[in-house]
């Protein structure tokens, strides 16, 4: 046994230090592995059969594509002075910081303070704009910058282990697939062509696709993983001799498939918890069905469903102006008055089927439960000017794991007389300081606990709906943990009458709401007691009066300067906005709003006195007064009922039968299944080198101190120093097991 104790001494020596380094190795070698591809062979005569194919008509079309970055500008001569600003390394584009930069790239630009900035560079952004210059002038400096600025990425990119900034960004990799592939038509028959040139383009090609196929590189949950699909049908035309193309093209429809099953659902309504997101995958399943046309591939049937009813929530969304309802991400600007949309049923192999066509609205009053949105359109008769119609909007989607969520449910969302009225915060950039408060219950109206966190688990369900020619509602209730729930009746009075009613019960904190109005609109008090009169600062009749009534504790005040970015990205600043906060307790407590707009053109005035909650028995049962100068009537809620009844009249004046729903858990489940199965498949490791500088760091003197401890141990007792030893490979060996268990 004795003669074992040596050999079982050097081990314990030798595990000593292999263990330390094991636990070193094993922060960085998977995020190593996990940026690392293996280099392709291209050979000379695939670049030289791609100069002819796909022909140029393909490339025609396959450059008209945008996925998300364009600093082009609509005007022509303009894209031209934006390029000529890139060849002196500056530019100045309305709506984004001024920056300079190197050219050709350099890779400390990756590294800049704007976050924008980071991605655009990232995403090549600049030799698009160079690019887009060439074609509309001609001029070889354009190219001949954008291919230095190419090169020049593509040898910081080979000697490259780890990302600097967006290096390797998924949204940045698939934007750079389009520049590169726009620039390869451009160069493959230039009189200045170059071999070498040109195989150092393959080879940034072929490497791009590589992370964009990687499993842990596939951003599955939202647009970002549509866009990785896509960059990988857009090489497969573009590039079509590369090795393996086959592989690329159809691991890009699997994953597809896999997405269309969570990423819209059966309303067709993109789940991304934004219009802006809406309107973003819209585009982009126009973008993959010619893409699927061009590679010889059947659209599946649901997709083409799931499309054609993308299409009606979109035309549910806009608006006459162009703007669309401000929730969760979305920024405000304004589309052209005909949409981009694609035509299936004829579709030409090389010929692009992207036709713009009329936006018109059919329905007035749609409803869509599994996804959580409900919107209603009145004056649809009148056609489509903007001076008569109104939208309002109910929103109480709520997918978070799918990207962009704001914590909005029940919030309410009001266009008329083209204006916004009622509106949440919408986008701000990542990074910034409000982003937080943007996404936060202060962002919306929808009623909530003070202090109530933004992610806490909830949810929202549809209570009951119904709408007729004069009238539509909608009552909702969220359940939140420790039994606190909250309803909110939406009511709406054709044309310009509108009554929310909440009601809250089982939680002792206060409830708050806060109703934001667009940042054009000027806030003053009224005459009566809880109301107000908005107006927009450019036009002095159109005004909107609010009424709020409310159980005993209630507090109104009004803040002229709530966070609101009603501009988005385009403006790059958050803007105060006029807003009403009201405060009251939770049990058992209720208010009532009633908003109501006038008009030169409209017969309504502001209310000849207060109105009053004449009865109230809960969410079910209550009666409300409104005092019109003409008529007073009275809504009434009986059950299932809404009913309206004239007070000079003594009589009815309508009644609506509301349905009542139940929760649709086959559907739900099926994209929650589906989400899950995708989220297991495509588990993305923690790779932020923050953290794992952090835990080298820890690691280095965990080892130091074993290493000073191991020295005094020795000294002092000899008989305890491989009992020692062997305490710290067992500790080394449980860390390793710790940090890939937990912290990781």
């Amino acid at each position: 046994m004795r003669k074992n104790i040596p050999s079982i001494r050097l081990v314990l020596a030798l595990f000593s230090w292999i263990l330390p380094l094991t636990a070193f190795l094993s922060i960085w070698l998977p995020v190593l592995h996990h940026y690392h591809v293996k280099r392709s062979i291209i050979g000379n005569e695939i670049v030289e059969v791609s100069r002819n194919r796909p022909s140029d008509s393909v490339f025609q079309e396959l450059n008209r594509v945008n996925f998300w970055i364009n600093l082009a500008s609509k005007n022509d001569a303009q894209t031209v002075i934006i390029a000529e600003q890139v060849l002196k390394g500056r530019i100045e584009i309305p709506g984004y910081p001024k920056v300079k930069f190197h050219m050709p790239f350099n890779s400390g630009d990756l590294q800049t303070s704007s976050s924008e900035w980071r991605l655009l560079f990232a995403g090549f952004a600049l030799p698009d704009v160079l690019l887009h210059g060439y074609k509309l002038s001609l001029r070889d400096d354009f190219l001949n910058a954008a291919k230095d600025f190419i090169l020049a990425w593509a040898e910081y990119e080979s000697k490259s282990w780890l990302p600097t900034g967006l290096l390797w960004n998924d949204h940045a990799i698939s934007n750079r697939m389009v520049v590169i592939s726009k620039f390869w038509s451009y160069y493959r028959n230039h009189s200045d062509f170059d071999l070498e040139t040109a195989r150092v383009i393959f080879q940034i090609v072929d490497r791009g696709r590589k992370l964009l196929a990687k499993p842990s590189h596939f951003t599955f949950a939202t647009n970002h993983g549509i866009m990785q699909n896509l960059a990988l049908w857009h090489i497969s035309i573009a590039f079509p001799f590369l090795p393996n193309i086959e592989y690329y093209r159809n691991l890009a429809f699997e994953r597809m498939n896999e997405q269309m099953s969570f990423y819209i659902s059966e309303e067709g309504v993109v789940l991304e918890n934004s219009a802006g997101y809406h309107k973003k995958g819209l585009e982009l399943l126009d973008i993959s069905f010619r893409y699927l046309t061009l590679l010889n591939k059947p659209i599946p049937y649901d997709w083409k469903s799931k499309y054609n009813k993308a299409k009606d929530f979109y035309l549910q969304l806009r608006r006459p102006d162009g703007s669309l309802p401000v929730f969760g991400d979305t920024r405000r600007k304004e589309d052209p008055p005909n949409l981009l949309y694609t035509n299936i049923p004829q579709f030409k192999k090389d010929k692009s089927s992207l036709d713009f066509r009329e936006n018109i609205l059919k329905k007035s009053f749609t409803l869509f439960p599994l996804s959580g949105y409900s919107v209603w359109w009145d004056q649809l008769k009148d056609g489509p000017s903007k001076n008569r119609l109104s939208q309002t909007m109910v929103i109480w989607s709520n997918f978070p794991d799918h990207g962009h969520k704001h914590a909005d449910e029940m919030s309410v969302l009001l266009w008329a007389y083209g204006q916004t009225w009622w509106t949440n915060s919408g986008y701000l950039p990542y990074g910034t300081q409000e982003r937080e408060e943007a996404i936060s219950w202060s962002g919306s109206n929808a009623p909530h606990l003070a202090g109530e966190h933004q992610k806490i688990k909830r949810v929202t369900r549809l209570l009951y709906a119904g709408n007729s020619a004069d009238l539509a509602a909608i009552d909702l209730e969220r359940n939140v943990q420790n039994n606190y729930k909250i309803r909110r009746q939406v009511i709406n009075l054709f044309p310009n009458i509108w009554i929310t009613i909440d009601h809250s019960t089982g939680n002792k904190r206060p409830v708050n709401t806060i109703w934001t109005a667009a940042d054009d609109v000027n806030l003053q008090e009224g005459n009566r007691p809880g109301s107000f009169i908005f107006g927009p600062r450019d036009n002095r009749t159109l005004k909107l009066h609010k009424y709020i009534l409310g159980s005993k504790g209630i507090r109104v005040y009004q803040n002229n300067s709530n966070l609101n970015n009603n501009a988005g990205l385009e403006s790059k600043k958050v803007t105060g906005a006029a807003s009403i906060i009201i405060e009251q307790p939770a049990m058992e407590s209720w208010t009532a709003v009633i908003w109501l707009i006038k008009n030169a053109q409209l017969g309504y005035a502001e209310l000849s006195r207060q109105p009053v909650i004449k009865k109230w028995n809960g969410s079910e049962n209550w009666q409300l007064l409104i005092p019109l100068p003409i008529d007073s009537i009275i809504v009434s809620r009986e059950k299932e009922r809404i009913i309206l009844s004239s007070i000079e009249k003594d009589t009815k004046l309508q009644e609506l039968k509301l349905k009542k729903y139940t929760e649709d858990a086959g559907r739900q489940k099926h994209i929650h299944l589906s989400f899950e199965r995708a989220r297991h498949k495509y588990k993305k490791p923690d790779f932020s080198k923050s953290r794992r500088l952090k835990a080298s760091y820890y690691l280095m003197g965990l080892f130091l101190f074993q290493l000073a401890a191991s020295f005094f141990v020795k000294k002092a007792e000899q008989n305890y120093y491989y009992f020692f030893k062997m305490l710290s490979c067992l500790f080394w060996a449980g860390l390793i097991i710790f940090m890939h268990n937990f912290y990781f």
